[in-house]
């Protein structure tokens, strides 16, 4: 115990050593001699399956080896082109048309390449091709998707399909896949009917749900009830800008360059090495060593950061992010609404961003600062005769509605102290929030607070399945720019959703609000959709992200943006870069 206890505070030690040392940068600086780049990338991925995957983790991989219709832009996050080159949108906005890498005349909308002047019927006419050698074609969309939504699947994203035409109805089990609205006009055009004008719709489509996949590999291994065993290194076909190299879990995963990469010329990395590191300690000591040299955002110890701001290796910029917390409605005494509302106005956000101090934002509401979308600024609802701002921080309103739900002074009918529990995944950052959180509580309402720490995968189900009894921490990085990437989270049926609340009205309101195509209409409808959302309280929001990490000085085009998400195919190593 001594020995456990001893070596934590050395490792703290070593790595402040170098944050008042002389040197504008944190760390070694002296870059590699190959292109070869270690990244820092939080918790042993779940899977590597893109039907199955829902971490960041594993959405870093997953960009490596897959390649979508389209993918995010460096820094704006824009769909630009990857397997398509071109589409064309119907008039009402619900046919949308790809033409694929291969097509001998594509034609509409030119997708945007940051690596190309442009796409030219001359370097789109080669077919992107699979690692084992086969060309990727719409019919690998078309099985893929209809994977995506089959209800055996089980995909957590599956709701990003219910735009499409019957996707919602395959998934709850009403049709066969076979009637979803995608279908391979020929081996190169893609053709999608969606349900309603969706005119965002584009923008989601980088997404990894959205990758074609490898049908005859997976459907060999699934007639050996083997289904899962197709993302092993030794089976796993990709069509990405890397291959799957080595994976040793809870060590690395190595992925090295495809050669045979439709824009291979492009990619200057030979290999890049995830590290599964969650120890928020041991990611800023291996990169102080120089033994990683970039890192998945918001894994410093807190007391770091206000340290290292004056080193030009730390970043800090904006997020399209947010964290809060889960409850779960479907166990009492949670589903009561009125102690909802008392949790929420007991938390002082603005001491737990203070705390935190990378210039993260108090959050009243759900969805995070977009540009052109407000959120309400106040949720009022009245009970016992008197009126209450849900989303205000007042603790004596919280403790009247205590009182309400059958708490007063936090006591139950029983004589005993109501219990709470919070759980939350192995990460320092989410202790410390916890129990920032549990002393407010303990303090404004008189409650025991029990915080229990679970390991990502055991969390990740506990929270999926609704197996916990009080609150579960929840991070949620948008998977597109657009409100809807949150508000969709409740619609019913989504396997994100964690809290088990759901409501037809507020499902109504939100297909009503994407089916419209005036852009600010449609925000102000999205709006009430969030009102909606935030009068039933199935969560706890507690602020919104920036994006704080290490960056080697000669780690170059890893671009900052909204969603932490980086295209690594455009990464490179300045081999030559010097410390002045």
């Amino acid at each position: 115990m001594r020995i456990t206890v001893i070596l934590p505070i050395l490792f703290v030690i070593l790595a402040f050593s170098s944050c008042s040392d002389n040197s504008d940068f944190f760390g070694k600086t002296a870059p590699p001699p190959e292109q070869d780049l270690v990244y820092t990338n939080g918790a042993e991925p779940e899977t590597l399956d893109p039907h199955k995957a829902v971490g960041v983790p594993e959405s870093h991989i997953l960009d490596t080896l897959f390649d979508g219709l389209t993918k995010y832009h460096p820094k704006t996050l824009e769909p630009i082109a990857a397997i398509a080159t071109h589409y064309s949108m119907s008039g009402d906005s619900t046919i949308f048309t790809f033409y694929l890498r291969g097509h001998a005349q594509p034609r509409g909308v030119v997708l945007p390449n940051p690596g190309e002047q442009h796409i030219s019927p001359k370097n789109g006419a080669q077919p992107a091709r699979w690692s084992d050698g086969n060309p990727v074609t719409a019919s690998d969309f078309v099985y893929a998707w209809r994977r995506a939504v089959d209800p055996e699947t089980a995909a957590p994203y599956s709701s990003f399909f219910y735009f499409i035409r019957n996707a919602e109805e395959i998934n709850s089990g009403k049709l066969d896949t076979r009637k979803l609205g995608v279908s391979a006009l020929d081996p190169y055009t893609l053709q999608i009917e969606l349900r309603a004008p969706t005119p965002f719709f584009p923008r989601m489509l980088s997404h990894a749900v959205f990758s074609p996949l490898p049908q005859n590999l997976i459907q060999s291994f699934r007639s050996r009830r083997q289904e899962s065993s197709w993302t092993r290194p030794e089976n796993i076909v990709t069509n990405g800008a890397f291959l799957m190299k080595e994976w040793r879990p809870y060590d690395k995963i190595v992925v090295a360059r495809n050669p045979d990469y439709y824009e291979a010329h492009l990619v200057r990395l030979n290999t890049i090495s995830f590290l599964p590191v969650v120890d928020s300690i041991t990611s800023v000591n291996l990169y102080k060593a120089g033994q990683s040299m970039a890192m998945t955002a918001n894994n410093i110890p807190q007391p770091f950061i206000r340290l290292l701001k004056y080193k030009k290796d730390f970043r800090i910029t904006a997020a399209l992010g947010n964290y809060y917390y889960l409850i779960n409605t479907t166990r009492p005494p949670f589903n009561n609404v009125l102690l909802r509302y008392a949790l929420n106005m007991a938390t002082d956000k603005r001491s737990e961003t203070e705390f935190l101090g990378a210039g993260e934002l108090p959050a009243a509401t759900f969805v995070p600062p977009i540009e052109g979308y407000r959120s309400p600024e106040h949720v009022f609802v009245e009970t016992a005769g008197k009126r209450y701002d849900v989303l205000a921080y007042n603790v004596q309103g919280a403790q009247e509605l205590m009182a309400l739900a059958g708490y007063p002074q936090g006591i139950g009918g029983d004589g005993r102290k109501l219990r709470i529990e919070i759980i939350f995944n192995t990460l320092e950052r989410h202790k410390q929030i916890a129990e920032i959180v549990q002393q407010q509580w303990q303090k404004n309402l008189n409650v025991d607070v029990v915080l229990l720490n679970q390991e990502w995968k055991v969390f990740v189900d506990t929270a999926s399945r609704l197996t916990y009894s009080g609150l579960a921490k929840r991070a949620w990085v948008g998977d597109y720019v657009d409100p809807n990437s949150y508000l969709d989270l409740f619609v019913s049926g989504s396997v994100n959703n964690g809290t088990g609340w759901t409501d037809a009205r507020y499902d109504r309101m939100l297909a009503e609000a994407n089916a419209t195509t005036d852009p600010v209409l449609r925000m102000k409808m999205l709006a009430e959709c969030e009102t909606t959302l935030l009068r039933n309280m199935p969560i706890v929001p507690l602020h919104n992200y920036v994006w704080y990490y290490l960056q080697k000085p000669y780690v170059r085009d890893l671009e900052e943006n909204l969603l932490d998400q980086h295209p690594f195919k455009y990464v490179w190593i300045d081999t030559a870069w010097r410390e002045k």
